[in-house]
């Protein structure tokens, strides 16, 4: 076997680092005394957790990463599926006999065809912006693919018996490298004038899919069905608007987790969207990406064209002028897009560039290190003021150091744009990873909304909005709400005795010797009262109540918490101190 026979694997192949957020979720009040209450807050690692990560030695041996090209313009050789080949047909003989359930993709044979023909023009890998594009225009939903090639000059294949002993030493390699995590592959075998190009795509499906598309119909939409095959408190979906928008995919509340049942609509003015599906697990503030798709409407031209064209390359080697770049690109991008500009936050960017390598150089999401590193730096713990909440994305690109082809790849992401350009954020933490030897830039960017003030009546609207948007889709007439001072006087009491039940306690006896009937009372504690899913006794014909809200911050806590008494009058039920449970 010649040199150019041997296969090479895409360092990007097996495990798959996903997309990561933090915040911008409810989280149930138990009422309990137990530490763990998520009536504390988030349980993030405390600053001697981190401290010991950041003591351990880092990998002695650098990651083998094969050649990338960052390429400005691509135009796809054929996204149009094809039928079952030989190519499909070896992938799947390798893996019946390995016992591995591993089903084939036309959409991933599809995207493993574009790979092929990448390869055989550059003899190297597309990078991850291309590689999403190409998954993309193909009609490939999965987070990412494991790309593994095989090129071979076409004297030494153009026989039967030297294809044969090709196809044979290819059947080898895949059998002894096949992920085990990988359930769903595609292959294609293609031609250029001087090699055979043999590619197999190998990808984690995270969903089992009843409904689903990439095309949207004429008024725009694409509905998507189907249930995520991990566990689950709340599976949403996130769709790019323009240059610098996302909005949520608008979801059937009356399908539970972990079935989904969602709306994706185009923008008017947008030819093509993506989209990213989110899933929270149950007890957890950390949501991971399930699924990305490339919405867009028919007839859509697929080539790719990268926002660095036409401008001279910038190639940094140095993290801090990495991170002083991209802050001012963000800033940038923000002043754009019409949002307030974000401070650095220096102190924490130094702790976020120290725990990076770390968090890039875990092999396995199951190990435990990279979940503690992204809840580590969303703590904030060198953040000044109280923090709101916190979002976190963490995105590596190879083939480039460009700041700006960095962020142009990030923001093609709804969960990152959700954290660059949120509207509500004030500060950002950057903790960069640049190496030289894979011409690869990585970084954990995290941002931060804080608590400015005591006013809280948005927060209280906000709340009542969303209920009886909920009641609305019930059939339900719109809750009536009383002006009770106590209640606010009781709310407020939070911030310095951190007891919402007692306070709840107070509302209601305020409330009840006013001389309401009936009193029933809530408390709930959220870091965004997005997320909060309410409880039948606001979900009756008629509902009456006072509802009030004030923030705190629980001793030795990392973000402060967000308290909502609310108290109903006129109600039939006993008199109930209890929680609001949430999809935290």
């Amino acid at each position: 076997m010649t040199r150019e026979q041997m296969s090479q694997m895409n360092n990007r192949s097996g495990v798959v680092r996903t997309t990561c957020m933090l915040g911008l979720i409810g989280l149930m009040a138990t009422g309990c005394a137990a530490r763990q209450s998520a009536a504390e807050g988030p349980q993030f690692p405390s600053r001697t957790d981190l401290n010991e990560i950041m003591r351990r030695p880092r990998s002695g041996a650098p990651r083998e990463h094969q050649k990338t090209v960052a390429v400005e313009e691509w135009q796809p050789l054929a996204a149009e599926q094809q039928p079952s080949s030989d190519a499909e047909a070896l992938l799947k003989r390798v893996a019946d006999a390995k016992r591995q359930d591993l089903a084939i993709s036309p959409q991933l044979s599809c995207a493993a065809r574009e790979a092929a023909g990448f390869f055989a023009q550059h003899r190297a890998w597309p990078d991850q912006q291309l590689e999403a594009h190409i998954a993309g225009v193909c009609g490939a939903t999965q987070l990412g693919l494991g790309l593994a090639v095989w090129a071979a000059p076409l004297e030494a294949i153009a026989d039967a018996a030297g294809r044969s002993d090709w196809y044979t030493a290819i059947a080898q390699q895949l059998s002894e490298s096949l992920p085990l995590e990988a359930n769903v592959g595609g292959a294609a075998e293609i031609a250029d004038s001087t090699h055979g190009v043999f590619v197999t795509a190998l990808a984690i499906e995270q969903i089992t899919w009843e409904k689903v598309s990439t095309v949207a119909d004429a008024e725009g939409r694409v509905e998507l069905a189907g249930s995520v095959r991990m566990p689950a408190a709340f599976v949403h979906g996130l769709s790019n608007v323009g240059a610098y928008s996302v909005k949520g995919c608008e979801s059937d509340l009356q399908v539970a987790a972990p079935r989904f049942r969602m709306t994706c609509q185009l923008d008017a003015n947008d030819s093509s969207a993506w989209v990213s599906l989110q899933v929270l697990p149950p007890g957890r503030v950390l949501e991971h990406a399930a699924a990305r798709l490339l919405l867009r409407r028919e007839g859509t031209p697929l080539t790719f064209t990268a926002a660095t064209k036409n401008l001279a390359p910038e190639t940094v080697t140095d993290p801090r002028v990495f991170t002083e770049r991209l802050i001012a690109l963000v800033n940038k991008t923000r002043v754009a897009a019409r949002l307030p500009t974000l401070r650095l936050e220096q102190r924490q960017s130094v702790t976020s560039a120290q725990l990076a390598p770390h968090y890039f150089q875990s092999e396995s999401p199951v190990d435990g290190t990279a979940d503690k590193i992204a809840l580590g730096v969303m703590a904030g713990w060198d953040v000044p003021g109280t923090i709101r909440s916190g979002n976190l994305f963490t995105g590596s690109l190879t083939g480039s150091r460009d700041p700006r082809r960095w962020l142009s790849y990030t923001l093609q992401q709804p969960i990152a744009r959700a954290v660059l350009l949120d509207p509500e954020a004030s500060s950002i933490a950057i903790g960069p990873v640049v190496e030289q030897r894979s011409d690869s830039v990585a970084a954990i960017v995290s941002t931060y909304r804080l608590h400015k003030s005591d006013d809280h009546r948005a927060d209280v609207e906000h709340f009542v909005q969303r209920l009886n948007k909920a009641r609305s889709d019930l059939g339900l007439p719109p809750v009536a709400v009383l002006s009770a001072p106590g209640v606010s006087q009781a709310a407020a009491s939070v911030k310095s005795s951190h007891d919402p039940k007692d306070a709840l306690q107070d509302a209601m006896e305020t409330v009840a010797r006013g001389g309401e009937p009936g009193v029933q009372g809530f408390y709930v504690e959220v870091t965004d009262v997005e997320h909060i899913v309410f409880p039948p006794a606001l979900l009756q014909p008629v509902v009456t109540l006072a509802v009030s809200a004030a923030h705190h911050r629980y001793p030795e806590a990392a973000w402060g918490t967000l308290t909502l008494l609310v108290v109903l009058v006129n109600s039939p039920e006993v008199t109930v101190a209890g929680s609001v449970p949430s999809r935290g």
